[in-house]
């Protein structure tokens, strides 16, 4: 993917919120502790794909700090070393299966409230807006 950082953006109209339930969201995300220590890291996993969902808009949730997490789960452990690996693999897959499907990208947002989260916004063709 490439953005062209030069042009005049014109969102498409919605409301994040609206996309941020279940019926939405492609990536299940759930949250690890790097170890048994309470004062250990959290940092968001991927819990699945969810490959059922066909609305006319989805959202993919990435990191928002991937290069923390790299920082974070560079441990002995290879189930915590793995984490990374997995959200790349797995956005990877979400993205390509819908697209195969007739999804495009066509907004990248941030929830506001509390805990920030990034998502791409994907819409099926013939429903840009």
């Amino acid at each position: 993917m490439s953005w062209d950082l030069k042009r005049r953006v014109s969102r498409p109209s919605y409301e994040l919120e609206s996309l941020l339930d279940d019926d939405h969201k492609v990536v299940r995300v759930g949250t690890k502790r790097l170890s048994a220590d309470p004062s250990a890291p959290l940092v968001e996993v991927v819990l699945g794909i969810r490959r059922e969902l066909d609305a006319p808009r989805l959202v993919i949730q990435i990191p928002r700090d991937f290069y923390r997490i790299l920082d974070q789960t560079d441990l002995d452990d290879p189930d915590v070393r793995r984490i990374p690996l997995d959200w790349r693999i797995s956005t990877r897959e979400a993205f390509q299966m819908l697209m195969a499907r007739g999804y495009a990208v066509v907004d990248f947002q941030q929830s506001g409230e509390g805990r920030k989260e990034d998502f791409y916004i994907l819409v099926k063709s013939g429903g840009r807006g």
